[in-house]
């Protein structure tokens, strides 16, 4: 590849900076004597993972084009770097430390063999699996002294991983477990992320204990699949169960004192018990609101795309849910046009979006991803159909949203403040302990002015598909 002179004008697509927003970002790889231009590109999956981490700015998730024309975008950045005598890390991310392309981008467009070879792309530094953040610092000081590291071998997290990405100073995120062992037909993640680890309680805890000296008043614990924690953990009880699961972190954690307000997320139906939601129901800090994915209303689509549970555990999930917390919202993740998916398929998951009465579903098309079984399977669907069947279905989730809302009018809610209203400050906003996104002016009728992290009595004067507005009240 040609590399650019100290000056020259770098070209790259519009399109590809609109999507990635790749930015040449100095950032203090070591406290006082490193900086580093850092340059990253990856498909999207490891864009997630990398802006989790805090080490990557991006404006969207990338499409498979514009992943291909990023990666030549940053060979040229890196390229101009070092003609300008610039420090530069390039980092890219491995997979599982096993002998396979990561990505079709990285093959087509890098020249990699099945094994990334430094060798072969002498403009990469380092590559690096996300088992594997925890040491970058490390990793960077070897690049540093003039070695081309490879890191991509089973390595067992450390606590000192790098923390979750907190935007809020009210909400905070903890990770919790790290990896997934599911083999979703459709997904990349378990290649991306590795095996599943699971924190230390003890450690999740103190984590929990120093962002409420900071002052946090909110927490979420985040895992790809949050109620599969503790699978991983050493211990029987007595009862001949495992020592430590979800149900037993929340409880573990409850009492860290400052902390108003505790949610989990993303949950897997397969791993979502009665003993959890019975926690749930009876821990006064756990928030009344599940993010469930269900991902298609049709048992055979479930057993193509290899979910592990039929829509039959899934009714009786929500069911008892709502037998505990009538009140609870729900929210859950869906693919249309998997392949395969018949109209009839397909008509099963609107009448369950329907039937259930979501308050939030997150809905997308299906589309191929590398190294996925199903991305090699010939019953694909036309895109034609993907665009049809997405626009009905948001629809669908759009009414069921409204209709979902319209309880909370005339209510007094309970919101905690999260900041000041980016379109009215005058306003400020939060959320509710369902989760609805709700707005409030800053001063009382009895002329108290309220600030980020105030917990406030909200009577709702107003709803929307996916907001409410109202009033603060005395208390």
């Amino acid at each position: 590849m040609r590399r650019l002179e100290a000056g020259e004008e770098m070209y790259a697509p519009k399109s590809t900076w609109r999507a990635l927003e790749v930015r040449s970002r100095l950032y203090k790889a070591r406290k006082d004597d490193i900086n580093a231009g850092q340059t990253l590109a990856t498909a999207h999956t490891c864009l997630e993972f990398l802006h989790a981490l805090g080490l990557f700015e991006a404006a969207g998730r990338l499409d498979r084009a514009d992943a291909a024309r990023a990666i030549d975008c940053v060979m040229e950045i890196e390229s101009y770097f070092r003609a300008a005598n610039a420090p530069i890390f390039t980092c890219v991310l491995g997979v599982d430390g096993a002998a396979r392309k990561p990505a079709e981008i990285f093959a087509s467009r890098l020249g990699v063999a099945s094994f990334l070879t430094l060798r072969r792309v002498p403009e990469l530094d380092l590559v690096m699996g996300p088992q594997h953040a925890n040491r970058l610092e490390t990793l960077l000081q070897q690049v540093d002294s003039g070695q081309q590291v490879v890191a991509t071998e089973e390595h067992h997290i450390l606590e000192d991983i790098t923390t979750a990405r907190r935007d809020s100073s009210i909400c905070g995120w903890v990770n919790v477990i790290y990896g997934c062992n599911e083999r979703c037909t459709y997904c990349v993640v378990p290649s991306v992320r590795g095996r599943e680890q699971s924190r230390r309680p003890e450690a999740i805890k103190l984590e929990m204990e120093g962002l409420a000296a900071q002052g946090y008043r909110e927490i979420t614990l985040l895992g790809q699949n949050i109620d599969a924690y503790g699978r991983d953990l050493p211990g029987i009880t007595p009862e001949g169960r495992r020592q430590h699961t979800l149900t037993d972190l929340l409880h573990h954690v409850h009492d860290v004192e400052g902390i108003e307000r505790i949610r989990f997320a993303t949950s897997h139906p397969r791993y979502f018990t009665e003993r959890l939601i019975d926690a749930c129901a009876d821990l006064p800090k756990l928030c009344e609101h599940f993010h469930i994915p269900f991902q298609s209303g049709d048992n055979d689509v479930l057993q193509a795309m290899a979910r592990g549970y039929t829509v039959e555990r899934y009714r009786r999930i929500i069911d008892r849910i709502r037998e505990r917390m009538p009140d609870a919202s729900l929210s859950a993740d869906v693919i249309v046009a998997f392949p395969g998916d018949t109209d009839a398929q397909y008509r099963r998951t609107l009448d369950l979006i329907e039937e259930i009465g979501f308050d939030q579903v997150n809905t997308a098309a299906y589309s191929p991803r590398p190294n996925t079984p199903a991305a090699n399977w010939d019953n694909q669907l036309p895109e034609e159909v993907k665009v049809e069947r997405l626009r009905e279905i948001n629809a669908l989730v759009e009414r069921c949203a409204r209709k979902a809302n319209a309880r909370y009018e005339g209510r007094t809610e309970e919101v905690l403040a999260e900041g000041i209203n980016p379109k009215d400050p005058s306003q400020l906003m939060g959320r509710t302990r369902t989760n609805r996104l709700t707005f409030f002016s800053s001063t009382g009728a009895d002329g108290r002015a309220y600030k980020a992290g105030d917990l406030v009595p909200v009577r709702i004067d107003a709803v929307r598909s996916f907001s409410l507005s109202g009033s603060p009240l005395p208390h």
